[in-house]
C-alpha cells in the first residue's frame, strides 16, 4: 500500500497537518527523528501482540481495562515514559489528565521522585486522555462518569491543553483510534490514526 493512496491509509487529518505534508514531505527518508526500521518493527510487533491477546476483552471492558491492557503497553512499546493522573499545576480548578508523557521512562521516574505538581509537568512532552475501547471521541457526554454533561472527549482534551500553556501537544485515544492535538492550532483541528485498522 502506498502512503500516497489516501483512500487506503489508516489516518485522517482535520486541519492539523495538510495531506500534502503527510504524503509528500513527512515520508522523506533520513530524518533524524525517525526510528530505525528495526525499532519500528519491534514496536509494531509488540503492539500487535498485545492487541491480539486482549481485543475480545477490550471490546467488552471499561476505560480502566483499556488503559491497563492496551494503552499503557502501547506507550511503553513506543519508548515513552509516563505518570498518571497528576493535576495540571498553576490553576485553581483540578484537572487530571489520565497520562503525562515523557521522552523516556527515566525522565518520568525523575518527575515521580520529585513528586511535586510542577515537576510532573516540567519535562513532559504531551498529555494523554484515555477512553474505553471504541468510545466516540467527538460525542458529547451524557453526564455519567467523570466527563461533564455536554462536553465531548474532544473538548475535554482541548480544555486540558488550554490550561497547560507550557505544553503544545496532547493525545486523545479510545485504544482503537488515536488523535493528536496541538494547543496552537484551531480547536477543531486534530490528526487521527486508526491503530486498530493498522493492526489487522
Amino acid at each position: 500500500m502506498s502512503i500516497t493512496d489516501t483512500a487506503q491509509v489508516p489516518w485522517r487529518t482535520e486541519g492539523l497537518f495538510s495531506k500534502h505534508y503527510l504524503t509528500e514531505r513527512l515520508q522523506q527518508p533520513g530524518a533524524a527523528f525517525w526510528p530505525s526500521a528495526r525499532d519500528s518493527d519491534r514496536a509494531y510487533d509488540e503492539i500487535r501482540r498485545v492487541f491480539s491477546e486482549n481485543i475480545v476483552g477490550l471490546r467488552k471492558g471499561h476505560e480502566e481495562d483499556c488503559e491497563k491492557r492496551f494503552i499503557t503497553p502501547v506507550i511503553k512499546a513506543l519508548g515513552f515514559g509516563h505518570n498518571q493522573r497528576k493535576s495540571i499545576p498553576s490553576i485553581d480548578q483540578q484537572l487530571w489528565p489520565d497520562y503525562i508523557l515523557y521522552e523516556s521512562p527515566s525522565i518520568a521516574d525523575a518527575a515521580f521522585h520529585e513528586g511535586t505538581r510542577n515537576a510532573y509537568y516540567a519535562e513532559c512532552v504531551a498529555l494523554l486522555e484515555a477512553k474505553r475501547w471504541g468510545h466516540n471521541l467527538s460525542e458529547e457526554a451524557s453526564g455519567n462518569g467523570k466527563a461533564r454533561k455536554g462536553r465531548s472527549p474532544h473538548y475535554q482534551i482541548r480544555d486540558y491543553l488550554s490550561e497547560a500553556p507550557s505544553l503544545n501537544w496532547a493525545i486523545l485515544t479510545n485504544g482503537a483510534k488515536w488523535r493528536l492535538y496541538c494547543r496552537q492550532d484551531r480547536a477543531s483541528s486534530f490528526f487521527e490514526f486508526d491503530l486498530e485498522a493498522a493492526l489487522k
